[in-house]
């Protein structure tokens, strides 16, 4: 799976508008109530979408640095990966003492 700027922008858009839009498919108004209905409903959901998603990138990213620097890398064993995606056997000696 390749990572995405776009991806990571749009991604946390899908289920708010979602929400919103169902939300608001049951009321029935003018355009321009309509409108802020939706912008009322969709703020939060959005603030709420992004801070899950920046709080998850987050933990994926720093978690192997507090392992490595809990236990001196003992805790992150040479799984299936090594010798793919840039992973050299080098890079991974010395684990198994």
């Amino acid at each position: 799976m390749r990572f995405s700027w776009t991806g990571l922008i749009l991604a946390p858009l899908l289920v708010p508008t979602i929400f919103s839009a169902a939300v608001l498919s049951f009321q029935e108004s003018n355009g321009a109530l309509l409108f802020v209905g939706f912008l009322v409903l969709m703020v939060p959901s959005c603030i709420i979408s992004y801070c899950t998603t920046i709080f998850l990138c987050l933990a994926f990213n720093v978690s192997p640095f507090l392992v490595a620097a809990d236990d001196g890398l003992k805790g992150l064993p040479a799984r299936s990966s090594a010798g793919h995606a840039d992973v050299r056997p080098a890079n991974v000696d010395g684990l198994e003492k």
